[in-house]
């Protein structure tokens, strides 16, 4: 189990970085791919806790990489979506060729 750990920490700090995102960012980046959704929609997707959620998307709107919109039938709910910086580091993220370890193939 610990070399398992210390294998997914090796990947994730290469991803970091290139990107100066973590694996739960760019998690949700790819989450809003090709539609806008709401804070409880994303922790869902991605299997996180709301509060984990929540800092992830602050975190992601401070680096511009996400926006906020109002529902257009009930104003007290809030979407996200890619910004154009967002989209183009969608596409940079989904281009990087990783370098997997051995030890991890098979969890794929």
């Amino acid at each position: 189990m610990r070399n398992i750990y210390k294998a997914v920490n090796q990947c994730e700090k290469e991803f970091a970085s290139k990107y100066g995102l973590t694996l739960n960012e760019a998690m949700i980046l790819c989450s809003l791919e090709t539609k806008s959704l709401c804070a409880s929609e994303l922790a869902e997707v991605s299997d996180l806790q709301c509060s984990q959620t929540s800092k992830i998307l602050k975190s992601l709107e401070d680096k511009e990489l996400i926006q906020r919109t109002l529902g257009k039938t009930d104003k007290r709910n809030m979407f996200f979506g890619l910004s154009e910086k967002g989209e183009a580091m969608l596409k940079a993220v989904n281009a990087f060729q990783q370098n997997i370890p051995e030890l991890l193939k098979p969890l794929l």
